[in-house]
């Protein structure tokens, strides 16, 4: 008797043309797959079907929040386009990581959820999120799973997780992975007092009739120079770069909200 070990490995593929759209009706022949150079046999496809669990992640931290309605209205936009048998979980974080419901389908409580509990905080357990959400949910549920990220990718308080252990995860992890990016250079300039520590935010809805777009300013106390944390260009730059790489590892898209 021959005894032949084999590893069979599951890569999610999403195909997009150039303006960004999904490509529909693929077959097994449209691909190839390598690994360190040599050409690997597709012993299984299987076209995107089944069902789809989906984590939402908010960003409710103080950074985002003169975009928190946004973010709310983009991730209960996104929720309505799922199919009926299609489920969602959501997370929030700030200073926490809350899960504010497990997977369901109700539109009405993810609604409500999203509406009601997404609440600002004030600093950002954006890496601690994303380990929680694969480790406490996704890794335990079968079947494809997505994690849409609702952030501007700036960490200033995880306790439990890291920029490069999250990597790590995210690798092993049979998901894809949209980071959401929300431009918040806004609450930046006024921390370090441009504009008299003042955030005008612009808000543009699409609608039937067209576009409205609608101003609003605040006033943020100035911190007198001296950076809070968060509030850096190497810190934003480094947030560029997690979410990117949050992307090109899973087979995702990163998105600009802006």
């Amino acid at each position: 008797m021959v005894r032949v070990n084999t590893t069979l490995v599951t890569v999610p593929v999403s195909v997009l043309d150039r303006q960004g759209r999904f490509v529909p009706n693929l077959r097994r022949e449209d691909f190839t797959v390598f690994e360190n150079g040599i050409e690997q046999s597709i012993a299984y496809f299987e076209p995107a079907e089944k069902p789809f669990t989906v984590a939402l992640l908010l960003d409710t931290s103080a950074s985002t929040h003169f975009h928190l309605s946004e973010i709310k209205e983009a991730a209960i936009a996104f929720a309505k386009q799922l199919r009926p048998q299609d489920r969602v979980l959501i997370v929030s974080f700030n200073d926490e990581v809350l899960l504010l419901t497990e997977v369901t389908n109700d539109l009405n409580i993810i609604e409500t959820v999203i509406e009601e509990n997404a609440n600002t905080g004030s600093s950002t357990r954006l890496y601690d999120a994303v380990d929680l959400t694969i480790k406490e949910r996704l890794s335990k549920i079968k079947g494809r799973k997505a994690i849409v990220l609702f952030t501007d990718g700036v960490d200033t308080s995880s306790q439990q997780a890291s920029y490069q252990s999250t990597l790590r995860q995210v690798e092993e992890l049979d998901a894809l992975i949209y980071p959401i990016q929300y431009d918040t250079s806004d609450y930046l300039n006024a921390m370090q007092g441009v504009g008299n520590g003042t955030v005008t935010v612009t808000t543009r809805r699409s609608g039937l009739f067209g576009t409205t777009t609608s101003q609003q300013t605040y006033n943020v106390p100035v911190n007198n120079g001296v950076p809070l944390p968060g509030t850096t260009k190497a810190e934003y730059d480094r947030a560029d770069h997690y979410l990117h790489a949050l992307a090109d590892k899973t087979g995702g898209r990163l998105y600009q909200a802006n």
